[in-house]
């Protein structure tokens, strides 16, 4: 049996008012929602060098289903568990991202997401980052 690329049957019989999951009868075959991919994995966020105001982020490659293409990383972070806030865009390419911005002190968390040909992906998020 050959693969199917859902992208390309859910355009084809949907146009781009495509409902955001596609079924094969009741069997849930493609989730639209998550970007056909799983969070980008082991997220970490250092302050490079430690003490200073510069943020480290690295993170691996989420898997991705048949006929899903990462376009770029989408980067977030949280202060405190608020809301997050945007930071920037890496290339598809690119499995870290260097910010220099000063943070007031607090506990932050820095998120990752991939966006792809489908949709944003799912956020994973880094440790627990102190700034004192």
């Amino acid at each position: 049996m050959a693969a199917v690329d859902f992208n390309t049957v859910k355009y084809a019989i949907f146009g781009t008012n495509s409902p955001s999951k596609i079924y094969a009868g009741n069997v849930l075959v493609w989730d639209i929602d998550a970007g056909g991919m799983n969070p980008p994995q082991h997220i970490s966020a250092t302050f490079d060098p430690p003490g200073t105001y510069s943020v480290w982020i690295v993170w691996d490659a989420p898997s991705v289903d048949q006929g899903v293409t990462i376009e770029k990383y989408f980067l977030e972070y949280m202060k405190d568990d608020s809301t997050p806030e945007f930071l920037g865009y890496a290339p598809s390419n690119s499995f870290e991202f260097t910010l220099d911005q000063q943070f007031p002190s607090g506990t932050y968390w820095f998120g990752v997401r991939a966006i792809t040909n489908l949709g944003t992906g799912p956020v994973g998020y880094s440790n627990a980052l102190v700034k004192s």
